[in-house]
């Protein structure tokens, strides 16, 4: 019974350090944000597109581009909700990406061939 009484209080220590370090860690890594806060861009580009499938290919063709933190598509609203570090990319630069994959945004047209190279059911009615 003693044994379990020590190894209940040695767990119970181990839990309160790691909560402890996560904290910290926690605390380190918000102020290491601020510091860089201001280059933080958000921001909506309508992409016209139909389906899941469309999703996955929008999302795949942005996700190389250097200084992307998250980018995700609307299905519903047909809209690439995006943030970015101004400092290593742009809205332009994200929208030429999404183009280059087929999907028509509100700043630049799709190659015909990179459209026509869509699923059918990826194919929407262009603007």
């Amino acid at each position: 019974m003693k044994t379990i009484k020590i190894f209940a209080a040695i767990l119970t220590f181990g839990v309160v350090i790691a909560c402890g370090a996560q904290d910290a860690k926690t605390e380190s890594h918000d102020h290491s944000n601020h510091a860089h806060s201001e280059t933080i861009e958000h921001t909506m580009i309508k992409v016209w597109g139909n389906c899941g499938m469309c999703k996955k290919t929008i999302e795949g063709a942005i996700a190389g581009v250097d200084g992307l933190i998250k980018g995700e598509w609307d299905v519903k609203k047909k809209v690439l909700h995006v943030e970015f570090n101004s400092a290593k990319t742009s809205v332009e630069m994200i929208s030429k990406a999404v183009a280059a994959s087929g999907y028509d945004t509100e700043y630049h047209t799709a190659d015909n061939d990179a459209y026509n190279n869509l699923h059918t059911c990826c194919q929407y009615d262009r603007k």
